[in-house]
Order: structure tokens, then C-alpha cells, then sequence
């Protein structure tokens, strides 16, 4: 028996890797060829993607795993291989398993290797587009702690951002003269966009005269004009997603202490960890469905209902996302539905199956 394990985990993992990097592919062509036509071609778009494969690859993982569990099963099925493991002895759940198992340990690999290499990657990526493709010398630079802006008004320090509530939390502004002396430090907890400018609140400007005396006044609220709307400032917002796990709770614990809210990043965090999962899960639903075609179907018809599974769990997911992100869902619950859907829905199919 053990032989025919080896056997049928072989198979999967190979059409598994093969469904992995041709939608990994196909996503990569498709968004080369859309920037290509809106920023020309360049090597530094080549660079760009290179960087960027390793997050795409990781994003195709739920995708490749559900393809290949279906071509896998859609070809034991044309070959009779599935009527001869049942004479075998080997039943739905036996055969479900292994393919639960390979996947498990891939998915636990895949969670590490992803927390050490997407992030640098990503970050790098980004950097290339905005700098070398975009031109935007004044891209923003992310760290663990703080988000650095330069613009024409001065360097910004931002703790926190809301674009989706035109909100910017633990702003602290640099302002210089022409040569690069500063001469105003406005420190708020809090600036809101509100009829094209940004009111700030409840904070301390700090003005520094010629012989080198500050003046410190407080104040309640003020219009700054900044040229940057909260649209502008959805870019800057996207560097979070490239942090580790351990850097993003650390960001959100440190936030939050500060008194700011962090709901977004705390469902960011928990969809960090449930996300390995839905390829684990995609393979679970997979193959009841496989399980039900005759010989006569096809692997096309396999990689069709692929697909359409895939396009359901990706409307679950976010939809659940976007439920967290607006507070009526819990962040944890909210990053976890969909698997707990499919999850249910999959183990129905299969006790049914195998009874």
C-alpha cells in the first residue's frame, strides 16, 4: 500500500507545482501586459515582476491546490486507476486523506518560507515600480514603527493611516527653509480630510526662529494646506501589507497602546494565518466534486469547476474581509468564515461520499 501512496501523492504533486506556476504565470502575463501598454516596457517592469513572483505564487496557492486535486482525480478516473484502488481496498476518505496530508505539510512549509522571503521581496517590488517604472522619487518608505512621506510641504511622520476615512493618526510634520534648516515641527494625534484640506487636531506646533529659540503653542485644531489627498495616500498604506507576521502584530500592539484603532490590521493579521489554510481546504471541496465525474469527464470540465470554486471562495473571502474591516464581524471571525464555509461544506460532501 504503501507503494501506491508514494504513487498517488507523486501525481498530485505534480500536477499540483504545474497548476502553480501556470496560473502563476498567466496572472504574471496579464498584469505585465496591462502595465506594459499603460507605463511602456522596461527592464526595470522585467525587475519588477521577478520581485513581486514569489507574492504571486503565494497568492495561486488555494488556486493550484484545487486544480490539481481535480486533474489528479479527473485522470485516475479516465484510466481506472480510481476503480482499482477501490478494488484495493482504498475508499474516498483513504484517498482524501493523502492528498489532505501533502497539502498540510506544503501550506505549514509555504506559511514560513512566505513570512521570510515575500516580505523583502514585496518591499523591493514596490520600490522598483514607484522609483524606476513610475518615476516618483517621493515614493514613501515604510518601516516597522512609522510610515516616512517626503513632499513639497516638508517630512511627514505618520503612525497610522485611514485613506478608506480620510484620517491620518500620529502625524508629526518637518518643515525646512531653502537651506534644509528647520524651521516648524507640527506634532497632532489626529488630521482629517474634510472639503479638499486636512484639519489637524489636538496637537503642538513648534516654530524655530533665526537665532535658534523655539516657540511651542497648542492648539486644538488647525487647516494645513497638504497637498496629498487621502487618495493619494492609499499607495503608502499598501507597505503594510508587506510586513511579517511578527511585524505586523508588534505594529498593531504598539498602535494600539497609543490609543489608535488598528481594526484593519488586526484582520490583515488573522487572514495572515488563515490563508494557508484555504488551499487545504479548496482540495477538501475539491474532491467530492472530482469524485462525482464519470470517465466521460473531462479535465477540462475539472479545471472549469475549479474556477468557479475558486471564484466563490475568493467572493467568501473578501466579503468577509470587508465585513471585519467595517466592524461587523470580529477580526478573527472575519478573516476565518470563508474556510469555515467551505470547511463545513466540504466534510459534508465527503462523509456523504464515503458513507
Amino acid at each position: 500500500m504503501r507503494i501506491l501512496d508514494r504513487y498517488i501523492v507523486k501525481e498530485f504533486l505534480v500536477f499540483f507545482a504545474t497548476s502553480l506556476f501556470a496560473t502563476g504565470f498567466l496572472f504574471v502575463l496579464i498584469e505585465f501586459l496591462q502595465k506594459a501598454a499603460r507605463d511602456g516596457f522596461s527592464i526595470a517592469l522585467m525587475r519588477y515582476f521577478l520581485f513581486l513572483l514569489p507574492s504571486i505564487l503565494y497568492q495561486m496557492l488555494p488556486l493550484a491546490a484545487l486544480l490539481g486535486t481535480l486533474i489528479t482525480l479527473a485522470l485516475f478516473a479516465r484510466t481506472h486507476e480510481i476503480v482499482a484502488m477501490q478494488a484495493l481496498g482504498m475508499g474516498p476518505l483513504r484517498l482524501s486523506s493523502l492528498f489532505l496530508a501533502s497539502l498540510f505539510f506544503l501550506m505549514t512549509a509555504s506559511f514560513f518560507l512566505s513570512d521570510f522571503f515575500i516580505p523583502p521581496t514585496t518591499k523591493k517590488a514596490r520600490l522598483i515600480y514607484h522609483r524606476e517604472v513610475k518615476r516618483q522619487t517621493d515614493y514613501a518608505i515604510f518601516k516597522t514603527n512609522r510610515i516616512w512621506y517626503r513632499s513639497a510641504e516638508g517630512i511627514y511622520n505618520i503612525a497610522l493611516l485611514h485613506p478608506e476615512k480620510n484620517v491620518m493618526e500620529g502625524l508629526t510634520l518637518y518643515q525646512f527653509n531653502d537651506q534644509f534648516q528647520l524651521v516648524q515641527e507640527i506634532r497632532a494625534k489626529q488630521a482629517t480630510y474634510h472639503q479638499g484640506s486636512w484639519h489637524i487636531r489636538d496637537g503642538i506646533r513648534t516654530t524655530f526662529s533665526a537665532d535658534g529659540f523655539p516657540v511651542i503653542e497648542h492648539f486644538d485644531e488647525i487647516a494645513l494646506a497638504i497637498q496629498e489627498t487621502p487618495e493619494d495616500l492609499k499607495k503608502f498604506e499598501k507597505n503594510i501589507d508587506a510586513l511579517t507576521f511578527e511585524q505586523l502584530r508588534h505594529y498593531i500592539r504598539k498602535n494600539k497602546r497609543a490609543g489608535f484603532e488598528t481594526l484593519r490590521h488586526e484582520v490583515n493579521l488573522h487572514a495572515k494565518i488563515s490563508y494557508p489554510f484555504a488551499a487545504l481546504l479548496m482540495s477538501l471541496l475539491g474532491i467530492p466534486f472530482a469524485a462525482r465525474r464519470s470517465r466521460k469527464g473531462s479535465v477540462a470540465v475539472s479545471i472549469g469547476i475549479g474556477l468557479a470554486l475558486a471564484f466563490v471562495y475568493w467572493l467568501s473571502f473578501n466579503f468577509g474581509v470587508s465585513l471585519g474591516y467595517s466592524g461587523h464581524l470580529p477580526p478573527w471571525l472575519a478573516a476565518w468564515v470563508a474556510n469555515l464555509l467551505f470547511a463545513s461544506g466540504g466534510f459534508a460532501l465527503l462523509m456523504k461520499k464515503g458513507s
